[in-house]
């Protein structure tokens, strides 16, 4: 197995947030996160971001409930297509793009930087809220949204 090629990015963020930061991984989707719908992990204080499908679409075999397409929705203004228990979101660039920097890895930042949870659930919402904080404060957080 290949070890990702890692570089060394400067954050241009609010220095003492990318102090614990140690790279950025951009990488080809393992099948296990694949399968898992896994987008980025953090490990060893890095963030690690999986590709996002050539085609441009995120697909949900087993249907998407209301939680997923609020989540998604913030980011992609894109048409949700329904065909069986298939579920498909069509994304621009532009979307895509937007919600790597400043969902994914802003999420991924906020674990970084967390106090100790000991709940999975606790640790996902500071994480969740941090990215969406810091979208609004850079200004980028996407329109008609608010948190």
């Amino acid at each position: 197995m290949k070890t990702p090629r890692a570089t060394r990015i400067p954050c241009d963020g609010p220095a003492d947030l990318c102090v614990g930061l140690r790279a950025i991984v951009l990488r080809r989707t393992p099948k296990l996160d694949a399968e898992l719908g896994v987008e980025a992990r953090k490990r060893f204080r890095c963030v690690i971001l999986n590709a996002f499908p050539r085609s441009l679409l995120m697909t949900w075999e087993n249907g998407a409930g209301p939680a997923t397409k609020r989540h998604y929705g913030r980011w992609c203004a894109g048409e949700w297509v329904t065909n069986g228990p298939l579920v498909t979101l069509q994304w621009s660039i532009e979307e895509v793009r937007r919600n790597y920097v400043f969902h994914l890895f802003l999420h991924e930042l906020g674990h970084i930087n967390q106090p100790r949870f000991h709940s999975a659930r606790r640790r996902e919402e500071f994480a969740e809220n941090f990215a969406l904080e810091w979208a609004e404060r850079l200004g980028e957080l996407p329109p008609g949204l608010t948190i």
